[in-house]
């Protein structure tokens, strides 16, 4: 197999598809070599071991997300007076979704880890990013706090549960189990807030 002339980018890839289909445990340095059509040395030379492969594969896929959502989330309170937070919310859940069916493999990779063993090394990289990703929702409590009262307080446990539906629809989404279109997303998007402000 001749290697691409972005060798990094190859093996990446290479190894995320092997990740997302068998599991980050169970795929070892040789496995991904092999597909990459690479030596461990090269390898060894660009990620320095397996868990700096994930690293960088995290990085990689993981601040794109990231960078996304902060082009349009609002960065005042004054942008989330009345019913705004039920639109930021829809554009929040649209994007991530979006993002989850364009990139399937990472999206698996992601839910994989967050369910894996706590001490494990797989999740111990992807939780961090995952942290990163509940903050953007959890500012955007806070900042909804000053005209939802419901909010304050419980902003932290509020974006904990809605990164976790979010992604409970993401997880049967890419399983086939559903279809998280506009009148879905709207649909769970209003009773997750008729929760909150009941």
């Amino acid at each position: 197999m001749e290697v691409p002339t972005n060798t990094k980018e190859h093996i990446l890839l290479q190894a995320l598809g092997l990740f997302a289909k068998k599991g980050y445990e169970a795929i070892g340095v040789a496995a991904i070599c092999d597909a990459a059509g690479i030596t461990k040395p090269t390898m060894y030379y660009h990620f320095g071991s397996k868990r700096g492969l994930l690293e960088a594969l995290v990085s990689h896929w993981g601040s794109d997300l990231l960078k996304g959502l902060d082009g349009f989330l609002p960065t005042n309170s004054d942008q989330l007076s009345g019913d705004a937070i039920k639109v930021y919310l829809d554009q929040v859940t649209s994007y991530i979704w979006n993002y989850a069916t364009v990139n399937p493999d990472f999206y698996r990779l992601v839910l994989s880890q967050y369910h894996a063993p706590p001490q494990s090394e797989g999740s111990a990289v992807v939780l961090p990013f995952l942290a990163e990703l509940r903050g953007r929702i959890n500012q955007l409590f806070n900042l909804a706090s000053p005209w939802h009262g419901a909010f304050r307080g419980r902003e932290a446990i509020y974006a904990h549960t809605f990164l976790g539906m979010v992604h409970s629809w993401i997880g049967l989404s890419l399983s086939g189990g559903c279809n998280l279109d506009a009148p879905n997303r709207r649909e769970a998007v209003h009773h997750y807030l008729h929760g909150i402000f009941s």
